[in-house]
């Protein structure tokens, strides 16, 4: 391989790790660098809300505002073109339990799900380590 073809590949991978779901510089850290086993919870309350939040990469991040025993929490669940193909929905009202790590998400808590149950239903979105179901997969 030629030195410059090297140099070129060598300069093209930071911005094919962005390619793959991490956010654009300036628009603050990827969920995925938030997460911390060490900061795991499980909470149970009901939805109040959801919203999408533009990451400015052609998709947004689902959150859930859910209202526990504690006060109400954003629960960020992942892209929306991963999410919007699960057959599990969720919907304002729903009685869920998630497991996730709890963070400080642009100064306020929150959690980073890596599990969401309704009944007996469970949609698993990170493993226990907080690597996301979609890793790899980019926007499609």
């Amino acid at each position: 391989m030629k030195k410059t073809t090297l140099l070129a590949l060598l300069l093209a991978l930071p911005a094919l790790s962005l390619a793959q779901g991490g956010p654009p510089p300036g628009k603050g850290p990827g969920a995925m660098r938030l997460y911390d086993p060490a900061t795991v919870v499980t909470v149970t309350g009901t939805i109040v809300g959801e919203s999408r939040i533009d990451r400015g990469m052609g998709h947004s991040g689902v959150h859930l505002l859910v209202r526990t025993a504690e006060g109400e929490i954003p629960v960020h669940l992942g892209p929306d073109f991963w999410v919007d193909k699960q057959t599990v929905k969720f919907a304002q009202g729903d009685q869920i339990t998630v497991k996730g790590s709890r963070i400080t998400f642009e100064g306020k808590p929150a959690i980073i799900a890596e599990t969401v149950t309704r009944g007996t239903t469970t949609l698993v979105l990170r493993d226990a380590r907080g690597v996301p179901a979609w890793s790899g997969q980019g926007k499609k």
